[in-house]
């Protein structure tokens, strides 16, 4: 290893070393004097460090003729990141180029029908995409997943301390002396340190894990969520939802032959669906039915194909445009904390434009 300072100077002239590059100084006249001479080492293949390494390496040592005493040693190194080397280039595949923009475009989904059971499209709808063209965060998504599945528990998980064990079951006197027995100081049978003992800082249910999500979350969450089954084209539109026959067959050969996934997850804006389709999905249970308003981000996960009639996709469309744009957030995420604080409502001053 190569050391900065005298000794480590003396010690590479010991060295193995080969003196093939090094520049003799000349002695001929004042003039071919310099001030320092360089030494470039290189060790030999028996040496332990890489020859590679040090090749970059110069050694400077001040000339015995020197008349001023400069640092004794200095290495010099060059930049790793020098602007004359070229930057590697890296290649792109001509197909990447071809992808068309997934996100931030306006989208469109084809209309269908429950008449046939191959899908006959009949007409075109447009969708919005600050809905269904926005750039899918996993972050916010995984937020509501966990919200959904920790807001309504409650656990009940509860352990006796000491004084509990000893109600229940005794054992509340000391067992012994405090002094003179040689044995450690014990107050009670039923402390932490005992078998069958209470337990010092153990679950003190029933406890509610309920917490809100802010409002801005919840939102985004169902906008990023619909982009992500938009993007990976499990969002079908239908125009209603009247089946021509209420046997389950029917509905389970359709989901077969149109090439969706065997969960089907269909929503519209009326609480009561028509009977036929009620009839057909009640002995299904991977298809279920959903109203507009409760949907989640937990169902459309849950189930791999979203089926929307088209007044349902314009009503969500329409409510989560009002939500993107109110103007009332602050408020809103201060209730979710807090609680109303108003019985009288209070309207929007700026309603947008949808």
């Amino acid at each position: 290893m190569c050391r900065v300072g005298p000794r480590a100077l003396l010690l590479s002239f010991r060295a193995p070393l080969s003196t093939s590059s090094v520049s003799p100084l000349s002695t001929s006249s004042p003039s071919s004097l310099s001030r320092t001479s360089t030494f470039h080492i290189s060790l030999t293949p028996s040496s332990p460090l890489s020859t590679s390494a040090l090749s970059h390496f110069s050694l400077t040592t001040p000339s015995p003729l020197s008349l001023t005493t400069p640092s004794l040693l200095s290495l010099t190194t060059p930049s790793p990141l020098s602007l004359s080397s070229p930057r590697p280039s890296i290649p792109v595949d001509p197909a990447v180029l071809e992808i068309p923009v997934q996100y931030g475009d306006q989208r469109q989904v084809w209309v269908e029908g429950w008449d046939t059971l191959e899908a006959a499209p009949s007409s075109i709808l447009d969708l919005h995409p600050e809905v269904w063209s926005v750039y899918p965060r996993m972050d916010i998504i995984h937020s509501n997943m966990v919200w959904q599945s920790k807001y309504n528990v409650v656990n009940y998980n509860h352990v006796k301390n000491t004084r509990e064990m000893i109600y229940a079951y005794g054992g509340g006197a000391k067992p012994w002396q405090q002094k003179g027995t040689g044995r450690a100081r014990q107050g009670s049978r039923r402390a932490p340190q005992w078998v069958r003992g209470g337990k010092a800082h153990g679950p003190r249910g029933p406890r509610s894990l309920y917490y809100m999500l802010p409002w801005a979350v919840r939102v985004y969450g169902l906008i990023h969520t619909l982009s992500v089954k938009m993007v990976q084209d499990d969002v079908h539109v239908v125009e209603d939802l009247e089946l021509p026959t209420c046997d389950p067959a029917y509905l389970t050969n359709l989901v077969r032959a149109r090439g969706w996934a065997p969960s089907v997850l269909v929503v519209d804006t009326a609480d009561t669906f028509p009977t036929a389709l009620t009839q057909a999905t009640e002995d299904v249970p991977h298809i279920n039915l959903m109203p507009v308003y409760g949907l989640n981000v937990n169902s459309m996960i849950k189930h791999e194909t979203l089926v929307l009639t088209r007044r349902a996709v314009q009503d969500l469309t329409a409510k989560l445009l009002h939500a993107l744009h109110s103007t009332d957030v602050r408020d809103k995420s201060e209730r979710n904390r807090t609680g109303p604080r108003q019985l009288e409502l209070k309207m929007e001053q700026h309603r947008p434009r949808l």
